[in-house]
């Protein structure tokens, strides 16, 4: 067999082939795409990654976005349904899937708000019970709550700075138990553990 050795592009063997024309060409092509995928962009038309935006969801595709709903990571669907991970990424973060994502989220965080009545009840109970280890638990989900409720605080900067207010906190733990008991004395060991 004999080996078929072009030494001229293929391109060339066009009619009326000029390599300054066909660069030239290249180059505004190029220009007009960029320019074609910002106006997109602008538009909505396409996402700011330059990817299109689905127009419609798949079932598979909802079946995905199920999946992210009871928890699944974008691997595990991709290796569940032997697809790339990357278009699994791609179709839970369009507009699309985040609107029915989004949806969820606000629905469980309303059931979320709906409970801290009941929240607030059992810790009540807590308090009022005998014994004095329910009574500091009650306290201590107490505490996390509050702190959950009003939000995140800023952080202490040095080791010293936390240790102090954990102290605190026994403390004040400490005395709303006494106050629940009726207790007339109480004794805490703080032991520094530096």
């Amino acid at each position: 067999m004999t080996e078929l050795e072009i030494k001229i592009p293929l391109s060339a063997t066009r009619h009326n082939y000029d390599p300054e024309v066909e660069r030239a060409r290249y180059a505004s092509n190029r220009l007009l795409i960029k320019e074609k995928y910002s106006f997109d962009k602008f538009i909505g038309k396409r996402k700011n990654t330059g990817e299109k935006k689905l127009k419609k969801l798949s079932s598979e595709h909802l079946q995905w976005i199920a999946a992210y709903i009871n928890g699944m990571t974008g691997v595990q669907i991709a290796e569940a349904y032997d697809k790339a991970a990357i278009t699994v990424y791609r179709v839970l973060k369009d507009p699309l899937s985040r609107k029915i994502i989004d949806e969820f989220n606000e629905s469980a965080r309303d059931e979320f708000n709906q409970m801290f009545p009941l929240v607030a009840d059992a810790i009540r109970v807590g308090l009022e019970h005998p014994s004095v280890t329910i009574q500091l638990k009650a306290v201590d989900r107490w505490a996390k709550l509050s702190g959950a409720v009003e939000g995140a605080k800023e952080r202490p900067e040095s080791r010293a700075e936390v240790i102090s207010l954990a102290r605190i906190k026994v403390v004040r733990m400490l005395e709303a138990a006494v106050k629940a008991t009726n207790v007339i004395e109480a004794e805490a060991i703080v032991v520094d553990s530096t």
